[in-house]
């Protein structure tokens, strides 16, 4: 019986044949399994975002520009918990891995800070309320792209 299959933990030594250390062909996460750990994964980053913009903008910066400090902080958090457990299952490395999801990272954070702007512009509503608003709309098109793009495994033994 492996580690795991004990609930041990796992040694970080790359399976054979795998620049992951996850053996080829794990099983795969059911997809409600892993919406659940996307959106567990994502309110953790999406309130390390928020209490890192609270605190630029406490600390003085306007809020467009705690927004972009605040991006870069979640981003850490949110690369590390898509890929060590959203995506888990997954035979993908940092190399390939870490590239693409900072691409899609980025491309919701530009669709992020242009609807933030715009709420910021045009309506009343408190810098915090209408950041939270604008993370959780973008959590969706986020979550399609790492799923189909960010995470997706090479070879034969992809999973969904």
């Amino acid at each position: 019986m492996s580690a795991p299959e004990r609930g041990g933990v796992a040694q970080a030594v790359p399976a054979a044949g795998s620049p992951t250390g996850k053996p080829p062909g794990s099983p795969a996460l059911d997809g409600s399994r892993r919406l659940r750990r996307f959106v567990f994964v994502g309110a953790s980053a999406a309130l390390v975002h928020l209490l890192s913009a609270a605190l630029c903008v406490r600390l003085g910066l306007h809020p467009l520009a705690a927004n972009v400090v605040a991006f870069h902080i979640a981003f850490v958090v949110s690369y590390i918990g898509q890929s060590r457990l959203t995506f888990a299952d997954r035979d993908v490395s940092v190399r390939d891995g870490l590239p693409r999801f900072l691409a899609v990272s980025y491309l919701g954070f530009a669709t992020n800070e242009t609807m933030y702007a715009l709420l910021l512009a045009y309506t009343r509503l408190h810098y915090l309320v209408a950041l939270a608003g604008v993370l959780v709309a973008v959590a969706a098109m986020t979550f399609l792209l790492s799923r189909a793009w960010a995470f997706r495994e090479r070879g034969p033994h992809r999973s969904e």
